[in-house]
């Protein structure tokens, strides 16, 4: 099988995710070290909440570095850390590349980053897998999704889906 495999566009989108994560990891040890000097064990509360919130984030941020989006003659799939997307090329029906109305409610929408499902204003629900989280998105809709990338060489990955689904 003919596999590609392409990089995602460059993003600062892991800065913004850091600047998340960490003001979590430092409160919550701000607050271990008083748990430690008081053992008020009220603060055990605070210390897992902010561990609750701030590790998934933090896997996030981890998993960043292996977007990829591979690409062979059977599917796509577009892969983040966990987050994995497969979708079989006889159900595409169109490509396309656009700017996307945000909206206030989204999954995990950041500058320069986009995971999982999020809902545009002019597109409704795309799962995304991007480096963007509205500008220059490849959409790709099939029977039943639409899916959104940021592939660093764009013209080269719409060329070869294309080419792939014989469009």
């Amino acid at each position: 099988m003919n596999t590609k495999a392409f990089a995602p566009r460059k993003s600062y989108g892991w800065v913004f995710l850091a600047l998340i994560v960490f003001p979590f990891f430092l409160l919550g040890g701000f607050l271990a070290q008083l748990y430690l000097a008081t053992e008020n064990a009220f603060l055990l509360i605070f210390i897992f909440l902010f561990l609750a919130i701030a590790i998934p984030f933090l896997v996030i941020l981890v998993s960043l570095p292996s977007m990829r989006y591979e690409l062979d003659d059977e599917k796509l799939v577009m892969k983040c850390g966990f987050l994995k997307y497969v979708v079989p090329l006889t159900s595409v029906r169109r490509i396309t590349k656009r700017d996307l109305e945000i909206t206030l409610w989204s999954s995990l929408r950041l500058p320069g980053l986009a995971l999982f499902t999020v809902l545009y204003a002019d597109v409704g629900r795309v799962k995304m897998c991007a480096t963007s989280m509205s500008k220059g998105i490849i959409l790709i809709h099939t029977n039943g999704d639409v899916y959104g990338v940021t592939p660093l060489e764009e013209e080269v990955f719409i060329a070869d889906l294309r080419r792939r689904i014989g469009d």
